[in-house]
């Protein structure tokens, strides 16, 4: 009977240590061996930047602990559509591109160094949106650097060339065709825009009164062959409007040519094609 007595006493004081048994300490943060004089940048896009880059804000980065190891940086995550847009600047070196391979930012024994982040203004042609991007240090060495990149609304019209038509009328009524077709280049990273195509018609070269009426002048998109369309419709409107599906790798190609009656005098006419941009729905 005591026998058994000491068998619980003894399961039940195993009972209580096991309860006892203190909770497993947190995991510490690394100790941050460096600090950044800014953790946090914000850009936005709206527009091709004419400079070679887009600048971000100089980061310093100063060593925290005694040691003599350097400071590597790279970028943990990039979104697919900036890939290739983002470098990142080490006291003022040659450009790298950031990406999952480390950068050397502080060499070894150094005690800081400066970074900044460039973005190529080719970024403009990413598509809309909000994008995250996270530096992370080597051996967590050093807290995170966030990046916050907002892609906008772009769209631009590049060049309009040639920039004046000419038609030679020289054998009585007909069709006669532009030697060389205009080319409208424009970039955009989103179709919610539309081009207006008008003019005021072709001018006989030597004499400005008479002229071929925006009625009697026509283009083709993209296809000498396909039909062509006068830039003065029955209704009395006048233009012609182009949406972004016919601007094939972000160029519409004019074909024009004007329509030639016994009231044109035979010779040579020119003419210009105005190009405006507006916002789909217009």
């Amino acid at each position: 009977m005591i026998r058994k007595m000491s068998v619980k006493i003894l399961a039940l004081f195993t009972m209580l240590g096991i309860l006892c048994l203190p909770l497993a300490a947190a995991e510490e943060p690394a100790p941050q061996h460096f600090l950044a004089s800014n953790s946090y940048l914000e850009f936005e896009i709206t527009s091709r930047s004419n400079a070679q880059w887009i600048f971000g804000e100089r980061i310093t980065l100063q060593r925290t602990q005694n040691g003599a190891d350097g400071l590597k940086l790279r970028a943990s995550e990039i979104p697919d559509p900036l890939i290739g847009y983002l470098y990142l600047s080490v006291d003022d070196g040659v450009p790298q591109k950031l990406g999952k391979s480390w950068i050397d930012v502080v060499p070894d024994k150094a005690d800081y160094s400066e970074i900044q982040v460039l973005i190529s203004p080719d970024i403009v042609m990413a598509p809309l949106g909000t994008y995250p991007v996270h530096l992370e240090a080597n051996g967590q060495k050093m807290l995170g650097i966030d990046l916050q990149i907002k892609v906008g609304s772009h769209v631009a019209i590049l060049a309009v060339t040639p920039s004046q038509i000419t038609i030679e009328a020289t054998n009585g009524p007909g069709r006669y065709f532009a030697k060389v077709p205009v080319e409208v280049q424009i970039e955009y990273n989103n179709p919610n825009w539309e081009v207006l195509l008008s003019t005021e018609g072709a001018f006989y070269a030597d004499n400005h009164e008479m002229k071929v009426s925006p009625r009697e002048l026509m283009v083709a998109i993209n296809d000498r062959e396909a039909e062509y369309e006068s830039f003065e419709h029955d209704s009395g409107t006048l233009g012609i409007w182009l949406e972004p599906e016919s601007f094939v790798g972000g160029i519409a190609t004019l074909h024009l040519a004007a329509d030639i009656g016994f009231q044109h005098r035979a010779g040579s006419y020119d003419g210009k094609i105005s190009v405006t941009l507006l916002p789909a729905g217009n």
